[in-house]
């Protein structure tokens, strides 16, 4: 537990050091998360047993080459993406063992993660605190193929917000590559055309609240088995097209009470702005995941991909207010509270985390590093 509370400590102090220092302190507090997923050693449960085993049995990388524009299957493991195994594959022909692959992993994560959000917003802390408690432990401890697509995500917005279908498109390619699941990412491009305002960000939100209590009533087992047969997943079909104990009405109250504040400090956005109307687009998108939809884990699994939009509308609704005349701001002495209680808030959401999961293993933290053990074969 000691480490995850520096490193969010240590990424939640860049927003409060001067404009000329942050840099510096954000790229410490980048480095000290690269650590925590990257050197990490036996931690996530099965899952890193799993990546370990696919890890050590990859085919050579020309192998998977040939297998990815031939078909020709010789030893490449065909119940994985293509595009992950290459990632082994190489990682492996250049001479590192599972902890360098880890480590490789992390590096591309965070590298696209960091410059995916600073291309959105000055504000990395609130990203990175919010990070903390609701990505990084599933994505990059759990879940590494959806953790990289998350970041590719990330990365991409941009191609969204600047209307570049095909860059965007290829990235998508891409994502589906390294997971299928990611499949859904391409049609999220089109909610750049999702008409936005405040009426609209309101009647939605109050539309869905009723879904929540009828979302065990309604069966989409039918359609979603559909969906994962098309992209390769019969394997999880039964899994994946059956309802879950869906995402806890905490999470949906954290949703709801995001769009409060947004539809409360409306005016501090500005809606002529690409990238602010998108990321409350992509709000728009979450609230039938935390509601109508929320029973179902091949749906839920998107939130993943959205949800750091709460950082970043909150982040657009603070610098907006610190640049403004004080006697103007509606509601200053509120928005001055917004930062302190949303850090405090993922601090709780990201310790309760480490203590429930799996029944606490992620309370101690260990590293490959405190082992003396080496990344290369």
């Amino acid at each position: 537990m000691p480490y995850y509370l520096v490193t969010y400590f240590f990424n939640s102090f860049s927003l409060y050091v001067k404009k000329d220092q942050r840099k510096y302190i954000e790229i410490l507090g980048l480095i000290l998360l690269v650590f925590l997923s990257g050197t990490r050693y036996c931690l996530a449960g099965s899952d890193y047993y799993v990546y370990e085993n696919v890890f050590n049995k990859s085919a050579h990388t020309l192998d998977v080459l040939r297998y990815i524009f031939t078909g020709v299957n010789n030893g490449v493991n065909i119940n994985y993406e293509p595009g992950f195994l290459l990632l082994n594959s190489i990682v492996k022909d250049l001479g590192l063992n599972y902890h360098g692959f880890i480590f490789i992993v992390a590096v591309i994560f965070y590298l696209l993660f960091y410059f995916g959000i600073k291309k959105y917003t000055d504000k990395w802390g609130l990203v990175a605190c919010l990070f903390m408690y609701k990505l990084m432990f599933y994505n990059t401890f759990i879940s590494i193929r959806q953790g990289l697509t998350i970041a590719l995500f990330i990365y991409g917005l941009r191609y969204i917000i600047d209307n570049k279908p095909i860059k965007y498109f290829i990235l998508c390619f891409i994502c589906y590559y390294i997971h299928r699941a990611s499949l859904f990412l391409f049609p999220l491009y089109f909610c750049r055309y999702i008409p936005v305002s405040k009426k609209i960000l309101r009647n939605v939100a109050v539309l869905f609240i009723p879904t929540w209590f009828i979302r065990s009533f309604i069966n989409l087992e039918k359609p979603i088995m559909s969906i994962i047969s098309f992209i390769g997943f019969e394997q999880k079909s039964e899994g994946w097209a059956s309802p879950i104990e869906g995402i806890s009405l905490i999470h949906t109250l954290e949703c709801y009470i995001i769009i409060f504040l947004v539809l409360y400090f409306w005016d501090k956005l500005d809606m002529k702005d690409n990238t602010q109307k998108i990321m409350v687009q992509l709000l728009l998108i979450l609230i039938p995941i935390f509601t109508l939809l929320s029973n179902w884990i091949l749906f839920t699994r998107l939130k993943d991909y959205l949800v750091i939009v709460y950082a970043i509308l909150l982040a657009y609704i603070i610098n907006r207010s610190s640049s403004e005349n004080s006697n103007r701001i509606r509601g200053i002495r509120y928005i001055k509270l917004v930062r302190p209680t949303f850090l405090i808030c993922c601090l709780i959401g990201m310790v309760r985390y480490v203590m429930v999961f799996d029944g606490g293993v992620l309370m101690n933290y260990d590293s490959f590093l405190f082992h003396f053990l080496s990344i290369f074969s």
